[in-house]
């Protein structure tokens, strides 16, 4: 998808809007582009005693006005962590540009202990649904 052989038809008809992606250890990334998907996929019972565990898992993929694609992966867990029932959270965020869809699926896998998870599995879909040059990745083909 290099941005000099860009077909302004298969983004989306909406205007881009500006998008801040966190990323852990790095700068904040910031573009004008398109949400494609945001997926999230909580486990756990709700935090309310000493030891409750509550995890969230959130991913995000975007389109850039520069056709480059980028993926966030959101990870909070929140942790009754002591007697008092105060709740500690930690949070962890995973992000990726890139022009390849075989990087997107790769970083994916890679993000979840080498298992495409369940929010990254609808997030992709949406994806590939939303912006046609994802579409031939949607799912992969054997003879």
């Amino acid at each position: 998808m290099s941005s000099d052989q860009q077909d302004l038809s298969v983004f989306p008809k909406d205007p881009p809007q500006p998008h801040r992606v966190r990323r852990d250890g790095e700068r904040d990334l910031s573009f004008q582009g398109w949400r494609l998907a945001e997926a999230c996929v909580e486990r756990g019972r709700p935090v309310g005693s000493y030891g409750d565990r509550e995890r969230k898992t959130c991913v995000s993929i975007f389109v850039t006005v520069g056709a480059k694609l980028v993926v966030e992966v959101c990870r909070v867990q929140n942790t009754v962590s002591d007697l008092s029932g105060a709740v500690s959270a930690e949070i962890d965020v995973e992000s990726l540009v890139t022009e390849s869809a075989d990087e997107i699926l790769a970083f994916l896998k890679s993000s979840n202990r080498g298992s495409f998870g369940q929010a990254s599995r609808e997030a992709w879909n949406m994806a590939c649904e939303k912006f046609p040059p994802l579409a031939p990745y949607a799912t992969e083909h054997i003879d």
